[in-house]
């Protein structure tokens, strides 16, 4: 199967999507979840706050894609810093914590963002134990290791899950 390269628009809108989650995540940092304004992203793109409303419905649309954004973010992060050490789950683990605290030291607003106390804004981003959801996506990683080390010495655990 042939995949064919994006057109120009598909080009342009992609870039304008990207510049307005920049600014949004500019926003957040200098003001928190509050600050986030379609029209002062606008007012700094040279574009109307209407204009906005073509790339995203909502300004909960646009704080929840800036989320699923960090959240990503974040997993490589921590994704990076796994594959870097080996096959070793202890290791592993170090490596894992050490990169998400590096992460949540360097990017506190946005830390908070995505793992403090529910902003009114991302009420809709909720963890349905999806695997396309971004906190599913970001804890993968340690559940394969956790898996690893109780593949090689197994505990009890649970016949219940919540998923």
């Amino acid at each position: 199967m042939t995949t064919s390269s994006p057109t120009r628009r598909e080009r342009l809108r992609s870039a304008t999507v990207s510049e307005i989650k920049e600014g949004a995540r500019r926003l957040l940092v200098t003001g928190g979840p509050q600050a986030i304004s379609l029209r002062q992203i606008a007012r700094e793109m040279g574009m109307t706050a209407p204009a906005i409303y073509r790339y995203f419905p909502s300004l909960e649309a646009l704080v929840t894609a800036l989320a699923e954004d960090l959240w990503n973010e974040v997993a490589a992060t921590v994704a990076e810093a796994t594959a870097a050490v080996g096959d070793d789950p202890g290791r592993q683990l170090a490596a894992m914590a050490r990169a998400y605290r590096a992460w949540a030291v360097a990017n506190p607003v946005e830390f908070g963002l995505i793992f403090g106390p529910p902003t009114p804004t991302l009420a809709d981003f909720t963890t349905d134990c999806l695997p396309d959801d971004p906190g599913a996506r970001f804890g993968q990683p340690y559940l394969d290791v956790f898996l690893a080390l109780w593949q090689r010495k197994p505990w009890p655990t649970p016949r219940t899950s919540t998923c």
